[in-house]
């Protein structure tokens, strides 16, 4: 989960994971307690599951509707949150 600032509102984006049967992963953006909007991708029984390629496509699909500028404020910070992460697993 991050937190991104457009037009002096926060949205939280948050991702959830199913590694069950049928596996998914789901996309959240929110204002508050409002849910703005969503995005799932799918994985086929073919496919091997992978959180990043599904964190990516649920979010392309969660924004897809959103104005330009609230796009790239998202994705800005989703690629700021994924590099910390690699950060702290590099330093360990």
């Amino acid at each position: 989960m991050y937190r991104v600032t457009v037009d002096g509102v926060e949205l939280e984006v948050g991702f959830q994971h199913c590694d069950g049967w049928p596996r998914y992963t789901v996309c959240t953006i929110s204002a508050g307690d409002r849910r703005l909007t969503y995005g799932t991708a799918n994985c086929s029984a073919a496919d091997q599951f992978c959180r990043a390629t599904g964190r990516k496509l649920a979010l392309t699909r969660a924004v897809a509707e959103l104005p330009k500028h609230v796009r790239k404020a998202i994705w800005e910070g989703y690629w700021r949150a994924t590099a910390r992460q690699i950060n702290v697993f590099l330093s360990e």
